[in-house]
């Protein structure tokens, strides 16, 4: 796997090319979720009825991630209290675990977890968006028991 970390201490989501950067491994997670969804649909009984809204839910994971590509001005958040690589590398954490979810359910509220932070950046909501972070922290070690 292409390592996505960041090298970068400074604060995370501070300019436009960390939101760009972030962008970027938001794609990368759109397509990881899609390939999960794959994976779970012969698996999982309730993929019928759940499935595909999760399915749609990565694909608009992947418009997102254009909008905050194309313009990352309107989607910098100053001072949060985590860095760009903190955040990063746990991103990565999320799409090195997606292969290994086996149900629905733990998609379902990772994917959510993650359009919300997505959806949330822009100025004045630092500390909306540290508040999401901490949470995705905190469940992503519950998804992994």
């Amino acid at each position: 796997m292409t390592t996505l970390v960041s090298s970068d201490l400074s604060p995370a989501l501070a300019s436009d090319a960390s939101v760009k950067e972030f962008s970027e491994v938001i794609l990368h997670l759109s397509m990881a979720f899609q390939e999960a969804l794959r994976r779970l649909a012969g698996q999982d009984e309730a993929f019928p009825s759940e499935g595909y809204g999760m399915l749609t839910e990565a694909y608009g994971l992947r418009t997102r991630a254009n909008i905050l590509y194309l313009t990352p001005s309107t989607h910098v958040v100053q001072a949060l209290n985590f860095s760009q690589a903190d955040l990063l590398g746990k991103f990565e954490e999320i799409l090195n675990f997606l292969s290994d979810v086996t149900d629905l359910h733990t998609v379902n509220s990772i994917l959510i977890s993650v359009i919300t932070i997505a959806s949330a950046l822009g100025e004045g909501r630092t500390k909306v968006v540290e508040f999401l972070f901490e949470t995705l922290c905190v469940d992503l070690e519950s998804w992994k028991i």
